[in-house]
């Protein structure tokens, strides 16, 4: 019992209220003497840059992209494969786990069994990824997210309607 005394006391908490005005709106005494407390210096930069030589010429700033062509919020790996940064890779994403759910080949060339109602949560996914960034993507983004809708929505009918037909001969 005697330790879990001292283990009560050590973890006891203390609270300091360090605001400027108490409840009532006048000004705390002994704060002034807390604020005016010396603030530590900054340390200064590492590394400082080379005074210039007097036949050296300023760089140029580099060259800011125009205004008329964004920055593509996804790159292409060497091997022709989005690198996972932007929004284009959440479209390729939900896109190919649709078509994968519909029986569709991975890269591997494996087939998963069709599992319509993931396939339906990822074109649903697509069709609100489509609504809530209307306005918000390029072009390139907004043609991308509406084609691969397209082509998911179109996959969908075409493997039900198979679906249906096979199970309407046997």
């Amino acid at each position: 019992m005697a330790s879990e005394e001292q283990r009560d006391e050590r973890s006891e908490l203390r609270v300091t209220d360090r605001r400027r005005f108490t409840e009532t709106g006048e000004e705390r005494s002994g704060f002034e003497e807390e604020a005016s407390a010396p603030a530590e210096p900054e340390p200064a930069p590492e590394t400082a840059a080379p005074p210039p030589s007097a036949d050296a010429r300023p760089e140029p700033p580099p060259p800011e992209p125009a205004a008329s062509e964004p920055e593509p919020s996804a790159t292409v790996d060497e091997r022709g494969e989005l690198d996972g940064s932007g929004i284009e890779a959440v479209f390729m994403a939900f896109g190919q786990s649709a078509l994968l759910n519909l029986g569709f080949p991975d890269p591997m060339g494996q087939r998963a069994p069709v599992n319509l109602e993931a396939a339906q949560d990822a074109i649903r996914l697509l069709q609100v990824l489509q609504e809530k960034t209307a306005g918000n993507l390029d072009a390139r983004e907004a043609a991308m997210l509406g084609e691969m809708l397209h082509q998911v929505q179109l996959a969908f009918v075409e493997v039900t309607g198979a679906l249906n037909d096979a199970s309407g001969k046997a």
